[in-house]
């Protein structure tokens, strides 16, 4: 493990029509699950651990959780294939760095942690130090849900036609129409990163992480553990929880 971060080659299973089955790489850190191209590693798409409501092994070798972001009105189904060892091995993962960040202070789920997060707020401090240290330059979108796939708008439905123009959203590879796609942002908060064409549901969904990411970064605090620290951290959890029978290993769910 590097940085404390592990890499799984799976499939991540389509979950509509308009989606196909691909092969990625699946990492799990702190700052959450990512799936990245198998050729060039960039980041395909990311779920951040807060936003993880649910986590589980299902048919012996998939790993499926649901992920509800500020958007959301019901958590999203992302499953995971794999084999029966790598599935139970990334529920260990996400689970311990689930631990760690309620450790830290951080939020497994941000309406029902917030209490607990406003009784520690001094073990918030650094959090965002770290996320960007093992955060890639680019989140923008590589695999593109493919122009013959989707007719209609995905957002208002509208038909595509000689005047009705496809266009992809950089942030989740879905196609929508021009008044659908009218935002532009960055999706990273590095200082070099450019604004790009994104969907009116990810122009929402990536202004608050950001905004999120902001509030965070303005209460580092240089006496907290350094990232090296937080990496060993959480790597002893992770043995501890690979020490844990596969029987015992049910269904995980974040609740407050």
């Amino acid at each position: 493990m590097e940085s404390g971060v592990q890499k799984f080659r799976v499939k991540l299973l389509a979950e509509s029509s308009g989606q196909n089955t691909m092969d990625v790489l699946c990492q799990v850190g702190l700052d959450g699950v990512r799936m990245l191209d198998t050729s060039t590693n960039r980041t395909l798409r990311i779920y951040p651990l807060e936003t993880i409501t649910r986590c589980d092994v299902t048919d012996s070798s998939i790993f499926t959780f649901w992920s509800k972001s500020s958007v959301d009105i019901e958590p999203r189904r992302i499953r995971l294939q794999s084999n029966r060892y790598t599935a139970n091995t990334i529920l260990d993962i996400v689970t311990a760095a689930t631990v760690q960040i309620k450790e830290m202070g951080g939020t497994s789920r941000p309406s029902d942690y917030s209490k607990t997060a406003e009784q520690q707020p001094e073990k918030k401090k650094g959090f965002t130090d770290w996320v960007n240290i093992i955060k890639p330059a680019n989140e923008e979108k590589e695999h593109w849900v493919p122009d013959e796939a989707v007719m209609k708008c995905t957002a208002c439905g509208t038909d595509f036609g000689a005047f009705v123009r496809r266009h992809h959203c950089r942030n989740c590879g879905d196609i929508f129409c021009d008044k659908c796609t009218h935002g532009r942002i960055a999706l990273t908060a590095e200082e070099n990163a450019q604004p790009v064409r994104v969907c009116d549901r990810c122009l929402a969904e990536v202004t608050q992480r950001l905004s999120n990411a902001k509030e965070l970064a303005s209460k580092k605090s240089a006496g907290l553990h350094s990232h090296q620290d937080l990496a060993r951290k959480l790597q002893v959890t992770l043995v501890l929880q690979l020490f844990v029978p596969t029987k015992t290993k049910a269904t995980v769910t974040y609740l407050a």
